[in-house]
């Protein structure tokens, strides 16, 4: 409604409560055109407005003395008739389908008529022995040449992986000392002790460092 801001405004001039201290969303005011005074409808609310809202009264009303018909009176048992699937053939519509397309459902209705029509009997279905045929997945795949090579021991190759092990194996051990001798390092100094602590502490976090660089070699 165009001017219920300023209806609103003019109320609280006056000191009129505009609303109610409940937070139920029950209690609270709606402002429909029976709520605002008859001399000020034409002024608030829009054009035909509050002759809308009288006509759903009075609906309100005929529907209230009339309830709800005589369908109450009777009572209807529920019959399986009344009972459907989602899916079920008797109450699906026909598929209609696309035009220049032959659907699956449509191949019976578009048959030739001129065809001879043949007989089928029962037949019985026997288990058939099938051979080992190779799969059309992952689990057909053989691993690559380039990633399998026989390796023997008099092979070059296979010397330069057990030279590269075994320098491997010398720089690990090099840390291991490396870090026990910092820890040695932080008690030959006869310092004072200020000095000899920044040493300790220092030497303490060298041999750490070395720690470290073994764990992640």
């Amino acid at each position: 409604m165009p001017g219920l801001l300023q209806f609103q405004a003019e109320l609280r001039k006056k000191g009129d409560p505009l609303s109610t201290t409940s937070k139920h969303p029950e209690d609270m005011v709606l402002w429909l055109p029976s709520n605002i005074p008859a001399a000020e409808r034409q002024r608030v609310c829009f054009s035909k407005l509050p002759e809308i809202e009288e006509m759903l009264c009075t609906a309100q009303c005929h529907n209230a003395l009339a309830r709800s018909g005589s369908w109450e009176e009777e009572l209807r048992v529920l019959a399986n008739e009344d009972i459907c699937g989602y899916q079920d053939p008797d109450h699906i519509c026909k598929c209609v389908g696309r035009r220049g397309v032959l659907e699956d459902g449509q191949l019976d209705s578009q048959a030739d008529d001129t065809l001879p029509t043949t007989e089928t009997h029962d037949f019985t279905l026997f288990t058939e022995e099938r051979e080992c045929r190779d799969g059309t997945g992952e689990t057909r795949r053989t691993l690559s040449w380039i990633w399998w090579t026989p390796t023997h021991v008099d092979s070059p190759d296979n010397a330069k992986v057990l030279l590269l092990q075994e320098e491997m194996r010398r720089t690990l051990e090099y840390l291991t000392w490396k870090a026990k001798w910092w820890v040695l390092q932080a008690r030959l100094c006869q310092v004072d002790d200020e000095l000899s602590e920044g040493l300790a502490a220092y030497a303490h976090s060298q041999s750490e460092l070395q720690t470290a660089l073994h764990d992640r070699f």
